[in-house]
Order: C-alpha cells, then sequence, then structure tokens
C-alpha cells in the first residue's frame, strides 16, 4: 500500500476524532477498547455485526498496549478502505503481528505527528531519544521515520545517526534506509 496514502488516511481519523489517543480514536470509530489477562497473546478484536472491538492483554506495558490498538485500529481502517479485500471478523494478535510495517505505519501516523517526528531527527535526537521524549514503544518511532523516509522526507541529515543506531541492534537492520 502507498505509504502517502496511509499517512492520509490516519490523518483522517486523527482529524475525526480529535486527538492521537488510540482509546479516542477507537470510541470516535464506535470500537470499545478494554483489558483482560491472556496466557499467550496480546489481544484480539473482532467486527462482526454492530460489534467493534479490541481487548487488550492488561499484563503489558503502556506502550506495547497502544501498539496492540494500533494495530486493531489499522485492520478496522482497513475494512472499511477495502471491504472487498479484507474479512476480519475476530483475530487474535500475538506478538508477531505487531512487527507488519502497513499497521504500524498507519498506526505510528495515528499516534505521531509527522512534522514533529521529522523536526526532532533535524534537532539531532536519535530514535531512542525520540521514543522517551513521544513516550511511544522504539518499533513504533522506528517505522514511522521508516514512512517518512518512503513517503519522501529528506532524511539525509539523520542517516548517519540512524545507521549507527541500527548497528549497534542487527536485529532491527530491516528499518535501514538508504540515502
Amino acid at each position: 500500500m502507498d505509504s502517502t496514502f496511509i499517512h492520509q488516511k490516519a490523518n483522517e481519523l486523527v482529524l475525526r476524532a480529535g486527538s492521537r489517543d488510540l482509546r479516542t480514536i477507537a470510541k470516535t470509530v464506535g470500537m470499545n477498547v478494554t483489558e483482560m489477562p491472556f496466557d499467550t497473546i496480546s489481544g484480539f478484536f473482532t467486527f462482526k455485526w454492530d460489534l467493534y472491538q479490541v481487548v487488550i492483554n492488561v499484563a503489558l506495558d503502556r506502550q506495547t498496549k497502544q501498539m496492540v490498538c494500533g494495530y486493531a485500529l489499522s485492520r478496522f481502517a482497513e475494512a472499511y478502505l477495502f471491504p472487498d479485500r479484507v474479512s476480519h471478523s475476530m483475530n487474535f494478535i500475538s506478538p508477531a503481528h505487531l512487527v507488519e510495517y502497513e499497521a504500524n505505519a498507519f498506526s505510528s501516523h495515528l499516534m505521531l505527528d509527522s512534522e514533529e517526528v521529522y523536526h526532532l531527527t533535524k534537532l539531532g535526537y536519535d530514535v531512542q531519544q525520540i521514543a522517551a521524549m513521544t513516550k511511544r514503544h522504539l518499533h513504533t518511532i522506528l517505522v514511522k521515520l521508516l514512512a517518512l523516509y518512503h513517503m519522501g522526507y529528506d532524511m539525509t541529515h539523520y542517516y548517519s545517526l540512524h545507521s549507527e543506531f541500527l548497528q549497534a541492534h542487527q536485529e532491527l537492520a530491516h528499518f535501514s534506509f538508504c540515502p
């Protein structure tokens, strides 16, 4: 899916909700967000009939809960953007789902203003500092930076800082962008 299109649709939801808070956005689209304990899953969502719900594992940290909610919102949006392509009635959300690029790009655009994140890179903050400042999961920031790159933002000022971070964290090398 086109990065600019994902960004546009996410920002339309943000404008509609008047907030970047994922629970507020979920409520705006008629989705109920609750928490309960699970042993092995991060949560689940269901979109069937008039029931739009995401249930998040209460044991997760705050930032991962945001990612789970964002993932469910991305699937909800996908069901409305491409109704003939998608058939989500109920889905469990595992930690493996939280690395899907398109879902996380959509979620990162909901949670983070592109210009603000871009400005922080211009000020010389690395990905860990941006995550701490915005109180977002490191993975969410990495996805946002990659999405900005795919949308055509000039990231030449950030290449060396980003590369240094990724060299120290080889397991995240798939978040690399090349000059």
